[in-house]
């Protein structure tokens, strides 16, 4: 992933957000798409997000 991928990139893409979660340490994004969830992740690295990875399940 692009180190400018950021939430902002994907929040106004995905209308059925199911989870968020910012533990200070990484932050999390999860969508659920019909059958399909897909969680987003970044690690905060000094003041800015790095993306970790991007997860897809589908039920």
């Amino acid at each position: 992933m692009n180190p400018q991928f950021q939430p902002e990139t994907i929040t106004h893409k995905f209308s059925n957000q199911t989870d968020y979660r910012d533990d200070g340490v990484e932050v999390n994004y999860q969508f659920k798409v019909e059958k399909v969830n897909i969680e987003f992740s970044w690690h905060w690295l000094a003041d800015k997000l790095a993306p970790n990875y991007i997860c897809i399940e589908i039920d």
